[in-house]
């Protein structure tokens, strides 16, 4: 369906209004409609306030024009549940009411009472959970079957036994052959077979010995009232679930082909009897019917008498067998498994099946939480491999931390006047690194991106737009930026430079008790139901009577968020740029230079400062990590460090496949040697053999 040009003119301005710079564009890479945004963003000629405007109309309009405007009006609500103004604009856009956007309004509505903490959840476990699906044939008849399953282990899976049924009781072997699973499937059509391969989605195999440990489904599961003996004796008789073996240890893996964070697993409770009380919250991401990955929240509503089954109001589909069924703290308390009397949707306890469950995990108890990265190509390119840069992604991996403890944690300077020495590489290696964390910014300034201003006005505007600020808001407040000064000079005054002053200390200041003031937004809990109850009835969704309990409390304590973390800002091509006074006295505030660290305010602790071209004189040594680059310097300790970055992308390579890569490319190396090939065209041939052998050692369709 496309949207009428009243629709779009709406959802633009729900956009432009409520979602942050960042968000969008990591959304619109992710879509992957808009293939170059840089490209785009070099087609405005308008006034810097109305740029993103711009982009976003730009964005609304191709989207709709690909028939893709509700898969972005998805991920967006999916990324901004916390925020009902978004979501109540969305709602009240007829076009875009989908039953998709219903997830969005339980997640907002169940993280009024998860204590703030659901999208960091939901961030965390989601790239554990996995699509199932399989095609065969048995006895004369094709057939398809789908579920869900989890990582218990760095190659184990536990979903239900009956989603491999009947192939399992005929034919052990060939599950093996017919079936795989599907992490990251959270856009796109359905996956229905076991031989998909679509970008962004990882697909891994079944080991040959996949059924580790498993416990029969029951026949007619769900359809039994009130059990009597001898039907409770033939439930706990039936557990209904199978922990699986895969080809690879994808636990073990970074989430993105790029490197970074580890998807990890779920960790299991310990064994013993689990509380699970009645009317106790349940939280469920599935993958019903193959589709890509949704949640839905409901509550406890009836024990089985055999002890080994819960049944909540969760809603679930074909396909969901096999799902991990949270408690309100994330705590793995079942295996959903069934409908119960059309009424409900049941799980396997967990604690049921604990025993048989746990003494087959052998997974390591501590792991790091990222490795080294390594890849800065978006999908679906070809991978652009980095050389060296250790450190660099020292630097990199330190400050991602939330808390500095030195100024040069939080300051980097890449020196070098050659062409092709990687300066600006450093900006791709950032936002890789950074991209889709909740929180985090960037800002960019190089003469292929937003131009450094000249006036310090025109350079808090930018800021302030990417802080998701607005100067008629902040005047609206009684916080306008300081004025530009005169140039005549009052006869009392005390200092012979109002300029400086303005752009060293008045200024400065001021932005820093801006961010502050902003940097964290306090919602009222009882206006926010409110919000919810409205939404509820645009959406034709359920009633909550929690929610509406809340919204007519006369008193409500207010929950606080950050609206962002951290941000790094991106100074590129110093070399070729002339920094006015005012930017760089206004910059040497911005980054304490002459200042202890301890007595800066904490909002610019909070702010990282990437100088690429140089190292600004007003900064010490001592204050910034200082890399020295040379087009072309590439030593065998720096392919080696590649290589291991490799081998912990995938973790099925062979070391005879990582030996003879590093054999490739040390060849490689010695020939631009021996031609005296330009220092600036060195990498980029090395990155170019990097990409001709990559695909054959990792498979690199699978993981684009």
């Amino acid at each position: 369906m496309t949207l009428s040009e009243d629709e779009c003119r709406k959802f633009s301005r729900a956009i432009v209004t409520y979602v942050p710079e960042p968000l969008l564009k990591m959304v619109l890479l992710q879509l992957n409609v808009m293939t170059d945004l840089v490209l785009v963003e070099k087609q405005f000629a308008g006034p810097m306030d109305h740029r993103y405007g711009w982009l976003v109309e730009q964005a609304v309009e191709v989207h709709d024009r690909y028939d893709r405007a509700l898969d972005l009006s998805k991920q967006l609500c999916r990324q901004m549940f916390w925020y009902p103004e978004f979501l109540g604009a969305i709602a009240a856009i007829g076009g875009l009411v989908q039953p998709d956007h219903r997830q969005a309004f339980l997640a907002r509505r169940d993280n009024l009472f998860l204590a703030g903490d659901l999208e960091a959840k939901l961030e965390e476990y989601l790239p554990r959970i996995c699509c199932i699906a399989g095609d065969f044939e048995l006895a004369g008849t094709v057939s398809s079957k789908m579920g869900t399953g989890f990582l218990v282990g760095p190659d184990l899976i536990l979903t239900a036994r009956h989603v491999f049924e009947p192939l399992v009781d005929a034919d052990r072997k060939r599950v093996a052959e017919s079936f795989a699973v599907y992490f990251d499937h959270k856009c796109g059509e359905p996956i229905t077979r076991h031989n998909v391969q679509r970008a962004g989605v990882r697909r891994v195999a079944l080991a040959r010995d996949w059924l580790v440990a498993d416990h029969p489904s029951m026949p007619g599961d769900g359809t039994i009232a009130v059990p009597n003996p001898e039907q409770i004796m033939a439930l706990k008789a039936h557990l209904d679930f199978a922990l699986v073996r895969l080809a690879e240890k994808v636990g073990l893996e970074p989430i993105k082909p790029t490197g970074g964070r580890l998807r990890h697993w779920v960790k299991l409770p310990p064994c013993g009897p689990a509380s699970v009380q009645f009317q106790a919250r349940i939280t469920i991401a599935q993958h019903p019917a193959g589709e890509a990955q949704s949640i839905d929240f409901g509550r406890v509503v009836r024990h089985c008498e055999s002890g080994t089954r819960i049944m909540y109001d969760v809603e679930t589909g074909q396909g969901t067998s096999g799902a991990p069924c949270f408690s309100r703290e994330f705590a793995l308390v079942g295996i959903h498994n069934a409908t119960y009397l059309q009424i409900a949707n049941q799980a396997i306890r967990f604690d049921a099946v604990c025993g048989m469950v746990r003494p087959h995990i052998d997974a390591p108890d501590q792991l790091p939480a990222a490795t080294r990265i390594w890849n800065v190509a978006k999908p679906p390119a070809a991978p652009r491999v980095i050389f060296g840069r250790t450190r660099f992604l020292d630097w990199l991996a330190r400050t991602l931390s939330d808390e500095t403890r030195t100024k040069a944690d939080r300051i980097y300077a890449a020196v070098g006047k050659s062409h092709g020495a990687g300066k600006t590489f450093s900006a791709e290696i950032l936002e890789t690194g950074i991209a889709g964390k909740r929180g985090f910014l960037a800002l960019r300034f190089g003469l292929d991106r937003q131009v450094m201003p000249a006036r310090l006005e025109d350079l808090i505007a930018v800021m302030a737009s990417a802080f998701g600020l607005r100067a008629q808001a902040l005047a609206d407040e009684g916080m306008p930026m300081p004025s530009r000064p005169g140039i005549s000079l009052p006869e009392s005054a005390t200092d012979g430079d109002k300029l400086h002053r303005w752009a060293s200390v008045l200024v400065p200041r001021w932005f820093a008790q801006v961010l502050e003031l902003h940097r964290t937004v306090a919602t009222d809990r009882a206006a926010d139901a409110n919000r919810l109850v409205e939404q509820s009835k645009t959406l034709n969704a359920e009633q909550c009577k929690e929610v509406a309990s809340l919204a007519s409390a006369p008193v409500s304590e207010p929950v606080v968020r950050e609206a962002w973390s951290q941000a790094w800002i991106v100074l590129d091509d110093l070399e070729k740029t002339d920094l006015t006074r005012e930017i760089k006295e206004f910059l040497a505030a911005m980054v304490g230079a002459g200042q202890d660290d301890a007595s800066m305010p904490p909002v610019l602790r909070r702010l990282r400062w990437l100088f690429l071209g140089y190292r600004p004189d007003y900064l010490a040594e001592s204050d910034c990590v200082v890399e020295n680059l040379e087009a072309g310097t590439l030593e065998e300790a720096d392919i080696n460090t590649l290589l291991d970055s490799l081998k912990a992308f995938r973790s099925t390579l062979k070391d005879e496949d990582i030996a003879e890569f590093r054999k490739t490319l040390l060849g490689h190396n010695l020939l631009a040697n021996q031609l005296g090939m330009d220092p600036a065209l060195r990498l980029r041939h090395l990155q170019g053999a990097a990409v001709l052998h990559l695909p054959k050692m990792t498979e690199y369709g699978d993981r684009p």
